[in-house]
């Protein structure tokens, strides 16, 4: 099984960008990171094949506070995918770091590559969520949005 989202707690803190355009590049984040790796990925869900058209047509998730454990009326859009094996952990980690760096995102490691299960964590200016992981089950990607109060999209 892959872990994945460590890093992707609950924030409340709302973006001055528009939940809309946060979705818009969150998608385009997602498969910006995508066209470089090799091999299928699907949602993380119910294995449905990635396509941003699918992806267009999920709704928005509780954004949940991870200490109260509540949402406040506030939502997020959030996108998980499951992708293929890679030969290396560390060339596939390195790569989405490099490419992640080139576009300015602000990139740490949220797992060691010495643990077997690195994962990497990007933040955007626009303030979307990246994380990349690899092991030998697989990779997976996911993102999400800043919270938003619902009325606000």
């Amino acid at each position: 099984m892959i872990i994945t989202g460590v890093a992707l707690s609950a924030s409340q803190r709302t973006s001055p960008v528009s939940p809309q355009l946060q979705r818009v590049q969150l998608l385009r984040d997602i498969s910006a990171t995508l066209d470089m790796t090799d091999g299928s990925w699907k949602f993380s869900g119910d294995a449905t094949p990635w396509a941003v058209e699918v992806a267009e047509r999920q709704s928005a998730e509780l954004c949940v506070d991870g200490v109260s454990f509540t949402s406040e009326g506030s939502e997020r859009y959030e996108v998980a995918l499951l992708g293929p094996t890679v030969g290396s952990l560390e060339s596939a980690i390195d790569a989405v770091r490099d490419a992640w760096r080139e576009r300015g995102y602000e990139v740490r490691d949220a797992i060691p590559l010495s643990s077997g299960y690195p994962e990497i964590v990007a933040q955007t200016p626009e303030g979307i969520t990246l994380a990349y992981s690899a092991n030998s089950s697989g990779t997976s990607l996911s993102g999400r949005t800043q919270c938003f109060i619902a009325s606000d999209e």
